[in-house]
């Protein structure tokens, strides 16, 4: 690295360049100010881009490819393309009869205390890694056992 500039814009880069004119190779972001003030410049000097700033460029080429090659939406089913939207199947789609959900029943009361009052569950303030919540584990572990 030669330098590193203060600013992000391309009067910054302009100005520097201005004062080193022997330049030859420029590794450069995608910013197109920047492309423009080496251009501006330094006509004959080569930019490059880092391997990340590629990658990016190749992401954007194919997303935009895609867009352009592809349905907004297509739908697939039993791993075969479908030429028409499907109609939505309004079904359950675990077997009532199933053995494994008898006896299984769920209300959205909230638990209840040793004492029957019920227990309002702050999620916020709960962090199993803090000290705090540690301590409030331990009490509850030495209250349940009391009860």
């Amino acid at each position: 690295m030669v330098a590193l500039l203060d600013g992000r814009d391309a009067d910054t880069l302009r100005e520097w360049l201005r004062n080193h004119k022997k330049i030859k190779l420029v590794a450069r972001d995608r910013a197109s100010a920047y492309a423009n003030a080496v251009n501006d410049v330094l006509p004959e000097c080569t930019q490059v881009a880092d391997r990340f700033h590629l990658l990016q460029n190749l992401i954007d080429r194919m997303k935009d490819i895609f867009r352009e090659e592809l349905p907004e939406k297509f739908y697939i089913k039993d791993g075969k393309l479908l030429d028409e939207t499907p109609d939505v199947e309004k079904r359950l789609k675990i077997p009532q009869d199933s053995e494994a959900f008898h006896g299984i029943a769920y209300d959205n009361s909230p638990p209840l205390d040793h004492t029957g009052a019920p227990v309002m569950f702050d999620d916020t303030t709960y962090h199993p890694g803090r000290a705090r919540s540690k301590k409030e584990a331990e009490n509850r572990k030495k209250n349940s056992r009391k009860s």
